[in-house]
């Protein structure tokens, strides 16, 4: 290193030396850049960027006088495209990446086809581009890498070891381009050239990981195409792959769970036992198999083994199998990882929850069990998130080292790193670097063990006991409606009780039919929900009939695709057979949930400032339908409040007014993002206000009242795989510190929530702001739209029914004043029912 410094001086001092016009200035300038980019790459210190820089404006400095048509010119540009490429995986600022694409596009159009250093500038090309499809997803980069690699590799004769490096680039490509597209094809052009990789590698150390990834891509297209012939290649290339694995290879796991998932889908073609069997004989292994490349296969080999136990009728070893799997999870999705890595991962397992409490049910396990199976398995982002979130105050007075220790890594790991690469749960050997990323959250779990060991600490981030499950319900009985393949139950949490209930009349190929169909909700929906769950539930807990003074109150936690349902409004609106005549309802995501929003009481003495209360109203939004009725909606709240606050409708200024409000509201357009919930996003005029920038946020030790989020879909997730995360901006709210949340299943009518918004704030403000003033303020402004609903329904009705040459006014009179008497008419929607409270 000290040579290459005198070499950077020496060239530096003949620079100097060089009048301006001197022929050798261009070489001497882009010498000299190369040699900072050489003390760059071999330094790498973090205050070295400077010698990248200056390679940069050195090489700038050349070229400016490097005629076009100068030979050395497309050498030059490749060079600069490289150091943009340095700095963009240094600083990860998109825009470097972007200048690297365009130095390179620039070198490569001035390389003759027949120039042996075509090959070189294609691939640099084309890795810059899939450098920018991991950042941007967009298919247009993931298409521009693989052109270029199909370019390289054209040019690249059979024999040359250069051919390898371009194979294993186009395999992953291909196959990143089948899972978006869909399209078999691009599935078939990542085996033939994972194929044609593996006849041409020479290295041994590897081969079993190339079995194995040739394997896994016979299986992606088994499943797509039920080929028998695939299923058969994929069963071969997984037993080629353990040939060649040591014994205690950790990644023994995944081959035999590969094995295991080819066997059984062997089986269920046949139905040979012996296929049944190896399936069952492979799977165990994986699952107790003490060392693994990822804790994704214990629970994914779990999860088969457990579909194998349930089909052969054992049950309670089913039940087992399902527990045990489930209390991998936070190894698989531990504290600090990145969310889009635990999305990855979470959308396969997402029933497991439901089918372990399922079977632990059918084994005759008390109904606590089944549901400390669900807190576990369930909610794991948000779970995840809250634990890093959590009152450490009395570690810090009785273990201040270990309290102190784990701030410093809360905070490490507390960046949320959305931007992250995605964890790639089919990791190869040759590729670890994502170990690396899991120390930080090891480290944690190792420390958190600690925290657990010592006396009054053993339930240190840990799920609720039967005790703190009870308490949960001491406002109000708990339900958790679980939906599994298995059964159908309901979990009711009492003060004194927990206990199961079936529901025998719910079915699951039921309940996906009508998600696929679920738009807006029809009498048959709410009728069908109300024979199904509600109407036993309600029975089972006494109540069955109309309240005459205080309303008692449920918290309902759906699970599956049931959560998105309304089971607030289930029920036969022509008579008082409802969820809204007999009770109030609030959701929660999880008990845990629950309890935590309770954490923090607020001072009975708190006096109400206006100035606190934050309103953001958008009329009108880029690119989205007017909202005339928002203007409404917001002299409402000025009516009610008196002063309030407005920010600026951009991201920033209502990220800081978040920080000091009490009452947050919103009106205007929300989007539920299909492939990313964290992306789903309250819609301003620039950026959005995504569920991932309300996650940064932390008001947990404010515990600010209420938001309250008049927009279409703020409780919707359309990624169905992620259901049971609730990651939605309701929820994103609540776990950044709001007692209570109001927001809607879908999309809401304009003039509609002036209504249900100001009936609520009024019945809040007459009720100085309790907790209970939310729900129930919500509670009755439904009950008075719905009421309205049914009496304009009754009047279409009757109004249908005139006959010729009478009006309205001969109508008798008890269509207006008896309402439920009436026959529904379906054509006016039922504005009401989108809006639902989560909370305390």
């Amino acid at each position: 290193m000290d040579n290459l410094d005198v070499a950077v001086q020496q060239s530096q001092d003949a620079l100097d030396l060089m009048p301006p016009g001197d022929p050798d200035r261009a070489f001497q300038l882009h010498h000299l850049g190369y040699l900072y980019q050489e003390r760059y790459n071999n330094y790498r210190t973090p205050t070295n960027l400077e010698d990248l820089d200056r390679a940069i404006q050195h090489y700038h400095s050349s070229l400016d006088l490097t005629p076009k048509a100068h030979p050395l010119r497309a050498a030059r540009l490749h060079d600069l495209g490289t150091s943009y490429n340095d700095k963009y995986h240094r600083t990860k600022a998109l825009n470097f990446l972007d200048d690297a694409i365009q130095q390179f596009q620039g070198a490569l159009d001035l390389t003759p086809k027949n120039n042996p250093d075509r090959v070189a500038r294609l691939q640099s090309l084309a890795s810059s581009y899939d450098d920018k499809y991991e950042r941007t997803k967009a298919l247009e980069d993931l298409e521009g890498a693989i052109l270029q690699f199909e370019a390289a590799l054209d040019l690249t004769p059979d024999d040359d070891q250069v051919r390898v490096t371009l194979l294993q680039d186009l395999a992953p490509a291909y196959h990143a381009k089948y899972w978006r597209t869909g399209n078999i094809e691009d599935l078939s052009k990542t085996i033939r050239y994972l194929k044609e990789d593996l006849d041409l590698s020479s290295d041994d150390m590897f081969r079993f990981d190339m079995h194995m990834t040739l394997g896994k891509r016979y299986y992606d297209r088994y499943l797509k195409t039920k080929s028998w012939a695939d299923l058969e290649m994929m069963i071969q290339e997984c037993e080629d792959a353990l040939d060649w694995t040591p014994d205690n290879a950790a990644s023994r796991q995944q081959q035999d769970y590969f094995l295991g998932a080819g066997y059984y889908h062997k089986y269920q073609r046949n139905k040979d036992m012996e296929d049944l069997n190896l399936s069952t004989q492979y799977c165990e292994a994986a699952f107790d198999s003490p060392v693994a490349l990822s804790p994704y296969y214990w629970i994914r080999s779990g999860n088969l083994l457990v579909s194998i136990l349930a089909e052969t009728k054992q049950s309670s070893s089913a039940s087992n199998v399902a527990s045990a799997a489930i209390s991998h999870i936070h190894q698989l999705a531990p504290r600090g990882s990145s969310i889009p890595d635990k999305q990855l991962v979470l959308g396969e397992i997402s029933q497991l929850a439901s089918d372990a409490a399922a079977l632990a049910l059918i084994a005759g396990d008390k109904p606590t069990k089944a549901l400390q199976t669900l807190e576990l398995g369930h909610n794991v982002i948000t779970t995840a998130l809250s634990d890093m979130r959590t009152d450490i105050s009395k570690l810090l007075q009785e273990h201040r080292e270990l309290g102190e220790e784990y701030i410093k890594l809360r905070d490490q790991l507390n960046t949320l790193r959305l931007n992250d690469e995605s964890y790639n749960p089919d990791i190869t050997v040759r590729n670890r670097d994502w170990r690396l990323k899991l120390r930080g959250p090891g480290n944690m779990e190792r420390l958190i063990q600690k925290i657990q060991a010592l006396p009054g600490f053993e339930g240190f981030l840990l799920g609720p006991t039967e005790n703190e499950l009870k308490s949960a319900a001491k406002l109000g009985p708990v339900v958790i409606i679980n939906v599994s393949d298995y059964r159908c139950d309901a979990l009711i949490i009492t003060k004194d009780k927990i206990r199961s209930l079936a529901l025998p009349g719910l079915d699951v190929d039921d309940i996906r039919f009508r998600a696929e169909t679920l738009t807006s909700p029809d009498s048959n929906l709410l009728e069908w929900l109300w024979d199904t769950i509600t109407k036993p539930v309600l029975d089972s807990l006494g109540f069955v009939q109309i309240p005459r003074d205080r309303w008692p109150h449920v918290w309902w936690i759906p699970t599956g695709l049931l959560a998105k349902f309304p089971i607030h409004a289930a029920g036969y609106h022509d008579s008082s057979s409802t969820v809204l005549d007999r009770a109030i309802s609030s959701y929660s995501s999880s008990v845990r949930t629950l309890l935590r929003s309770r954490q923090k009481d607020p001072s009975a003495e708190t006096k109400w400032e206006p100035n606190k209360i934050v309103a953001v109203g958008l009329t009108e939004t880029p690119g989205q339908s007017d909202l005339p009725f928002v203007k409404e909606e917001i002299k409402g709240l000025k009516r009610i409040w008196g002063q309030i606050s407005s920010p600026e409708p951009r991201r920033e200024d209502i990220l800081a007014a978040l920080r000091d409000c009490e009452v947050f509201h919103f009106a205007g357009h929300a989007l539920a993002d299909r492939s990313d919930p964290l992306q789903s996003s309250l819609i301003l005029h620039a950026e959005h206000l995504s569920v991932a920038s309300v996650l940064e946020v932390n008001l947990q030790s404010r515990a600010p009242f209420l938001a309250y989020l008049s927009a279409c879909g703020t409780g919707q997730i359309k990624q169905n795989e992620l259901v049971n995360e609730r990651l939605h901006l309701i929820a994103a709210y609540q776990l950044a510190g709001f007692r209570h949340v109001i927001g809607t299943l879908w999309e809401v009518n304009d003039e509609s929530c002036v209504g249900i918004a100001t009936e609520t704030y009024e019945w809040v403000k007459s009720r100085n702001m309790s907790d209970e003033s939310v729900s129930e303020g919500l509670h009755h402004a439904s009950r008075k739209s719905r009421t309205q609903w049914v009496l304009e329904n009754a009047v279409r009705t009757d109004t249908n029914r005139l006959q010729p040459g009478h009006t309205q006014s001969d109508l008798p009179e008890k269509t207006v004043r008896d309402t439920r008497d009436a026959e529904l008419f379906e054509g006016k929607p039922a504005l009401w029912i989108p809006y639902v409270h989560f909370g305390s």
